[in-house]
């Protein structure tokens, strides 16, 4: 399984919004990756990447949860204007930013309203014309709902 598109309701409730989800926290070996569209970074020597996301409490999960996690990595890729993007999904071809946690809270059946947003905010250092971006789970159960660059 990978990660899936979703709708989910926005914060006023009215909105339908896309959201990615991933949860295959009864695997083993589990190795899912998202990826952004090319980013031109028009000169910027540096990009802030903003991620919004739920995470689930790996403790909803008791006796099948073989390979869960409470964390995600993101990583970039810079290329030149003139360089093909190589389809490699694969760590060392890609920078790692940062492994990202649910600072803030993570959502429990037992206790909905203690669901939480979180928002992580990461810098890259960029020295080439382009750039993706890419989100690899692990064996968490997250849905990301918004990313800004």
């Amino acid at each position: 399984m990978k990660w899936l598109e979703e709708t989910y309701r926005g914060p006023d409730g009215i909105d339908n919004r896309r959201a990615y989800v991933v949860c295959n926290v009864d695997q083993q070996n589990v190795d899912n990756w998202l990826r952004t569209p090319i980013i031109y970074v028009n000169g910027a020597n540096r990009l802030h990447v903003e991620v919004t996301f739920t995470m689930r409490d790996c403790n909803e999960f008791p006796g099948n949860a073989r390979s869960c996690k409470e964390t995600f990595r993101l990583y970039g890729v810079q290329l030149m204007n003139n360089e093909k993007y190589q389809n490699i999904w694969n760590s060392d071809y890609w920078d790692l930013i940062d492994r990202i946690t649910a600072d803030t809270g993570r959502y429990s059946k037992s206790d909905p309203t203690t669901a939480a947003v979180n928002q992580e905010i990461r810098s890259y250092t960029v020295t080439k014309d382009a750039v993706y971006f890419a989100f690899r789970d692990s064996g968490a159960c997250i849905s990301i709902l918004n990313v800004k660059v």
